[in-house]
């Protein structure tokens, strides 16, 4: 059976009992907390395990494969597992590579829908390979391709084990009910962080951090990335209608507002303002009154959280600028520093490990405003918060080119899958474009490039879901000809 044949019909052949292999996993994961702890984090360890137990879904299902790369996102992202000498991100992705190498053949630069982002992520790769290699030891070069390299093999991963509709259903489900988890923790760590589920960190690191969240990981800023890459999404299958009525279309709300809790409690103001225009992406998507009230909804939060303000029902730190704020004058300044270092190296930049030292001889052109809240404090010291400035300051114009051809590449294949007749996929396929969206914008704050996978899962998703809609229309087209050949033969047999 071919795989067309397959995705036409949505379902593959059924492995092992699902909730057998569940109760494997979680044995296996007790096991492996007890061989590779994490020092001081048993709860931790117990995620870290699950991690990497996951790989045991694959009895199920080869698109249980990607599970494995999908929960160390949402948990242990920057977690290295010393004794094995390699990231945790790297390890399940070479899993997820061992157990599905007959699989790899579905990727190809020859199906232009994985060229659209398979060609741009393999074009940033080299550009950065070679660029750094100009400014850098072999040691940093190596270090930081095998970083890019890891990122390009979770996209790969998924537009090779993800076939077909049933497994995004599932990878959807399990995804969703991991976000949940850790909004869930996320809130418990603002209400009553002594008791609150922790990964990486703990209640001092909530201290810490000034009341913010953390989740599974370490950083409130990691946590946002996180559960922003599930919101949208969320949201575009329930206002699509996929979920239906009743009591799941009760638990998918119920969902979303978890995660927008979650998120707001991470106090990271870029991602919570990014959803008013991944919210507007989103309605664009859709037709109709839904359209209309997605709009209206965008329009009414921004007027509330003007009128709400000084009330203390939302965050003092959302209304904090950079003249009083220290983050947000770190922000400015460092922007105002990347933005003159790309002036001045706009073609090749300056490879990505010296930004930091590049900087710091910048510091003089700043403005006085720049300083309000000791924000050229962060200039010699920090990385420029922006990736698209990063990128370019870092290897070049060719290289920004790249990167904002793989948005564009995302973006295609996204709304080529809006038209599938499954509301999930094309709510899934609307939901990831405001997801894409909200990640963009909050990309334009932090430097996600060197801390996630995010941008490459959801390059790995639009591949999956623009080849299924490709196959729905030619299944349709397909149904179409057979009615007509039979309405024609219906009066030769009379």
């Amino acid at each position: 059976m071919t795989l067309a044949t397959e995705a036409l019909r949505g379902r593959r052949a059924s492995g092992m009992n699902l909730r057998l292999i569940l109760l494997m996993v979680v044995l296996a994961a007790m096991a492996i907390s007890l061989v590779l702890p994490i020092p001081g984090k048993q709860q931790g360890s117990l995620v870290l395990g699950l991690c990497l137990a996951s790989i045991l879904l694959v009895l199920n299902s080869p698109a249980w494969a990607a599970m494995p790369v999908l929960l160390t996102e949402m948990t242990l992202s920057s977690y290295y597992v010393g004794d094995l000498g390699m990231s945790l991100r790297l390890l399940v992705v070479l899993l997820g590579f061992i157990v599905s190498l007959p699989m790899l053949r579905r990727v190809s630069l020859s199906d232009p829908l994985c060229r659209r982002v398979l060609l741009p992520a393999l074009l940033l790769l080299v550009i950065a390979t070679a660029v750094n290699a100009l400014y850098s030891e072999s040691d940093y070069v190596i270090k930081y391709a095998r970083y890019q390299t890891t990122q390009l093999l979770a996209m790969v991963l998924i537009i090779a084990v993800v076939a077909t509709v049933r497994d995004v259903k599932k990878l959807a489900t399990a995804l969703c009910l991991i976000t949940v988890v850790v909004s869930i923790a996320s809130i418990l760590q603002h209400y009553a962080p002594s008791i609150a589920p922790y990964g990486l960190g703990d209640a001092n690191t909530v201290r810490d951090w000034k009341g913010r969240s953390i989740g599974f990981s370490s950083s409130p800023v990691t946590l946002a990335n996180q559960i922003a890459f599930v919101v949208m999404p969320l949201m575009g299958v329930f206002f699509s209608s996929a979920v239906g009525v009743g009591r799941r279309r009760i638990l998918a709300l119920f969902g979303i507002l978890l995660l927008v809790g979650g998120l707001n409690f991470s106090y990271t103001r870029s991602a919570f303002f990014a959803l008013a225009p991944a919210t507007v992406a989103l309605a664009l998507c859709l037709k109709g009154r839904v359209r209309i009230a997605l709009l209206a909804m965008v329009l009414l939060a921004v007027v509330a959280f003007q009128l709400l303000r000084g009330t203390g029902l939302i965050g003092s730190r959302y209304y904090k600028t950079a003249e009083d704020d220290r983050s947000a004058a770190s922000h400015q300044a460092l922007w105002d520093v990347g933005f003159a270092i790309a002036m001045d190296h706009p073609i090749l930049g300056i490879g990505h490990e010296h930004f930091e030292e590049v900087s710091a001889q910048y510091v003089d052109e700043l403005n006085t405003s720049a300083d309000a809240a000791g924000g050229t404090s962060a200039v010699g010291k920090e990385r420029p918060h922006n990736d698209f400035l990063s990128v370019w300051t870092s290897w070049g114009i060719f290289a920004l080119l790249a990167y904002l051809a793989l948005f564009w590449g995302m973006i295609r294949n996204y709304m080529s899958a809006l038209g599938h007749s499954d509301r999930l996929i094309s709510g899934l396929a609307a939901g990831c474009v405001g997801g894409v969206v909200l990640y963009a914008v909050n990309s334009a704050y932090h430097n996600y490039m060197d801390s996630s996978s995010v941008l490459w899962i959801y390059a790995g998703f639009s591949v999956v879901l623009a080849r299924l809609a490709r196959l729905d229309s030619l299944s349709r087209l397909y149904a179409a000809y057979l009615a007509r050949q039979r309405s024609q033969q219906e009066p030769l047999g009379r």
